[in-house]
């Protein structure tokens, strides 16, 4: 089997030849940065550097797929939340949440990701790994919906307010 086969037969309830062995972020380290010559800022922000950091991952780890983003604050800064764009040892990190507890939702952004940088990256390198792969699954990583909402206002206000204010 394929890797892509040996996936999809696991998804679908089959029975693979083994176990598919994947890892959907990548498994970045700074050696492995370090060895290729690439940086945690443009392996985030520029889909070139990304679709190499999923191959460095590739061949060094032995997965069996190509996973990006490799951080959980892509969504997140296309809806207005301040992010430090990460380094080699650091991922990218949220500084400042959108809303603070008293804003209204509506003050956010509504992500265009045909438009915006780091999801047209992450965009371009899905595409990219997939046409030059076609039999390695590529996991395009989306951020959970909680844990999105968690990114946009402070995890402290969001909790109270999963409580306390339900509709808003």
């Amino acid at each position: 089997m394929t890797e892509l086969e040996r996936l999809l037969t696991v998804l679908e309830h089959g029975k693979p030849d083994r176990p598919p062995v994947i890892a959907p972020g990548g498994m970045l380290t700074e050696d492995l940065l370090n060895k290729y010559g690439l940086d945690g800022e443009s392996i985030n922000r520029r889909a070139d550097a990304m679709t190499r950091a999923a191959e460095a991952a590739r061949e060094e780890t032995g997965f069996e797929n190509f996973g990006v983003p490799f951080c959980l604050t892509c969504e997140a800064e296309a809806i207005g939340v301040k992010v430090c764009p990460g380094t080699t040892t650091v991922e990218p990190i949220i500084i400042e949440p959108a809303l603070k507890r008293d804003d209204n939702p509506d003050k956010i952004r509504v992500p265009e990701p045909m438009s915006d940088e780091r999801m047209m990256a992450t965009i371009k390198s899905v595409l990219d790994l997939k046409s030059r792969y076609p039999e390695i699954p590529v996991v395009g990583n989306v951020t959970g919906p909680l844990t999105l909402a968690s990114s946009i206002i402070e995890f402290d206000d969001y909790a109270r307010m999963l409580v306390k204010q339900k509709e808003k």
